[in-house]
């Protein structure tokens, strides 16, 4: 599979001095990352190794969605990045639902499924209320359910 460009926010990251302290601060205290990455990293990761590890775990996830090369202006990324810096995700949370919960929400979008008050991501300060209005919209999570409903016409 091509390289995703989408979650390669290394450089975004390490050129903004608030955002590499708080991804460092959250990077700390989250007891639900990868062991071989901490391990890697060490007890006080550098500032741009870190940003890098995130960025490639980030790009492993969205992968998964099918859906990280659609965003160029990195907004997806930005987003799962945001919440976590902010206390609101920790690792297993975007490993996990959040990236179900991102490609449904992506899948919806795109065919303009989604009220036009869900259209903004940014408004979503959780994943469980991206996950809960995804939820409401079709009554199913995942990325292939909602493109498979949709495709029977199903809405």
């Amino acid at each position: 599979m091509a390289r995703l460009l989408e979650a390669d926010i290394t450089d975004r990251i390490a050129r903004d001095p608030q955002r590499s302290k708080m991804l460092n601060i959250a990077w700390k205290h989250d007891k639900s990352l990868p062991h071989d990455v901490v391990a890697r990293l060490g007890p006080k990761p550098d500032e741009r190794a870190l940003a890098k590890a995130w960025s490639d775990m980030l790009e492993r996830v969205l992968e998964r969605t099918n859906y990280g090369d659609l965003s160029r202006d990195m907004k997806y990324a930005d987003w799962l990045t945001k919440l976590y810096t902010s206390g609101a995700a920790d690792w297993e949370d975007i490993s996990g639902e959040g990236g179900d919960a991102l490609g449904a929400w992506h899948a919806l979008s795109t065919r303009s499924l989604l009220k036009p008050q869900d259209q903004d991501l940014n408004k979503f300060k959780t994943l469980g209320n991206l996950y809960n209005r995804v939820e409401q919209q079709t009554g199913k999570t995942s990325a292939v359910k909602v493109v498979t409903l949709w495709a029977h016409g199903m809405r």
